[in-house]
């Protein structure tokens, strides 16, 4: 007997839904939600239902519903291959109804609190970073010499560590605080802090790159680590029912990276390489750039791990972006082919290995084969373009893809971007005297624009991956734009000019 709620009231708010299943005789098979679920026995307690749609314990899709009857009636039906959702299936374990029930409802009532609070967030997050861009754009402007605001660069790195605080803030209950709102946006402004307050503390005497390379490094660590620890742990990960994640009234994706997760964590990520990798031996950097590279590819488009197909491209070309930059490699039409290819081959490798698995066990990687293969590739490739571009026709969205990626090729090609020899404003002192600006500006905008291509959420992934990149970038120009090396470069300038 399989039991649930297939629809919300217009006028409330969403809700998780209701979802229990009892198998004939045997007993509580399982339990779990659309949602919530409950014990479906009271003698045998149960377990927390689940699926591969979502694999999250507790937590199944609408979409569910029609291939599990179909599997009960029929396992080898043809249509299992073809349909959207997954088998439900029991969690491991079983516990008294009781536990379920508690954990349901409180799985339930944070995703219902933090739901009101993501429209907000991204509009206070917008403002601050505007306004620390705006101020950080404006002092940098000013020629060698001009006094910088002291705090102005650990206010840009506060903003820059706010995404990343508004995903780990969900390991402190904030929900059950007499004030939930209060709780969640100011344990969100303290954890930034704190973040920062580190990354500056730690380095005794690099206090430029070391704090920006630190709090990027932190922020990949932190979704590497949600992803890799949500496949083994029983709990709703970092992402999900969170600010800048995914909400699980709606559906969407319920494991791995969400789209503005994957900015985040690919900006960060590449911030902190270019600090490592320049400072070892040039062979060993090398290797080390390609190692990170390819496990970062591996957790976030593997079948069994992250299982996105948009990512994994866009990392593969900042990685090759930023060790072309990092080691001086002129960038050519082969380089250019041989990336774009590479990063399109990864996704579809991990597609195909996953559709050799059966298909009551594919991620939505392998249902892209099949859709391939069944003449409706064109269709969801076309869609995706047409999304990125807020509706516009998929022919006239390849257009402006196709022109802005020869205009930036050609940029790079004939006029890549090098310091000033002589430079007259502490923003272009800093692009001469930071390695870490220009060996990672490039990289990180063709990542997230790459990855704005492949995925279907628009700007949302350069906005929010820049929002992070920028502010760090520019915490670090405003650092050694205040700091006594460019005091001793003015001074050097003066007593030239005097002499």
């Amino acid at each position: 007997i399989l039991v649930a709620s297939v629809g919300d009231a217009q006028e409330s708010a969403p809700q998780l839904g209701f979802m229990a299943v009892r198998e004939g005789s045997a007993g509580a098979a399982g339990a779990g939600t659309g949602a919530e679920g409950t014990a479906a026995s009271a003698e045998a307690g149960g377990t927390l239902a689940t699926s591969d749609a979502t694999r999250q314990p507790g937590l199944v899709q609408l979409t569910d519903v029609f291939p599990t009857i179909v599997s009960w009636i029929k396992p080898d039906a043809p249509v299992l291959e073809r349909v959207v959702g997954s088998e439900i299936r029991t969690g491991e374990g079983a516990q008294s109804a009781d536990h379920l029930v508690s954990r349901l409802a409180d799985d339930q009532e944070r995703s219902e609190n933090v739901r009101p609070f993501v429209g907000p967030f991204y509009v206070a997050v917008m403002v601050l970073v505007a306004a620390a861009a705006l101020a950080s754009w404006r002092i940098l402007r000013q020629p060698i010499g001009a006094k910088v605001p002291r705090g102005l660069a650990r206010f840009s790195a506060w903003v820059a560590a706010l995404p990343v605080a508004s995903l780990l803030i969900n390991v402190v209950p904030w929900w059950r605080f007499a004030v939930p709102g209060a709780a969640l946006f100011v344990g969100i402004g303290v954890i930034a802090a704190l973040i920062v307050t580190v990354a500056y503390a730690v380095p005794r005497r690099d206090k430029v790159e070391a704090p920006i390379a630190l709090i990027g490094g932190f922020t990949a660590l932190t979704l590497v680590l949600d992803v890799l620890l949500d496949t083994v742990t029983n709990r709703y990960s970092l992402q999900l029912a969170s600010l800048l994640g995914t909400q699980p009234q709606v559906g969407g994706r319920f494991y791995g990276l969400s789209n503005a997760s994957f900015a985040i964590m690919a900006a960060g990520l590449l911030l902190a390489m270019a600090y490592v990798v320049a400072r070892v031996p040039r062979r060993w950097g090398g290797v080390l750039l390609v190692a990170v590279g390819l496990g970062a590819v591996l957790i976030d488009g593997m079948a069994t791990l992250g299982a996105d197909f948009g990512g994994p491209p866009a990392l593969v070309v900042g990685f090759v972006l930023a060790g072309l930059l990092i080691y001086g490699v002129r960038l050519t039409p082969v380089w250019v082919l041989g990336t774009l290819v590479a990063a399109l081959a990864t996704s579809l490798i991990f597609s195909f290995v996953d559709y050799l698995r059966p298909a009551n066990a594919r991620s939505h990687l392998g249902r892209f084969i099949q859709t391939v293969l069944d003449g409706g590739g064109f269709e969801v490739i076309t869609r995706k373009l047409s999304q990125s571009l807020f509706g516009l026709p998929w022919w006239l969205a390849i257009i402006v893809f196709l022109g802005a990626g020869a205009a930036a090729v050609i940029w790079w090609y004939r006029r890549t971007p090098r310091p000033a020899r002589h430079p007259e404003r502490l923003g272009e002192l800093a692009w001469r005297d930071v390695p870490i600006l220009h060996h990672t500006a490039f990289p990180v905008i063709a990542a997230l624009v790459f990855g704005m291509v492949i995925n279907d959420s628009g700007v949302v992934i350069p906005a929010i991956g820049l929002a992070v990149a920028g502010l760090l970038w520019a915490a670090a120009a405003l650092e050694y734009a205040g700091s006594s090396a460019a005091t001793e470069f003015l001074g050097t300038t003066t007593s030239s000019a005097s002499s």
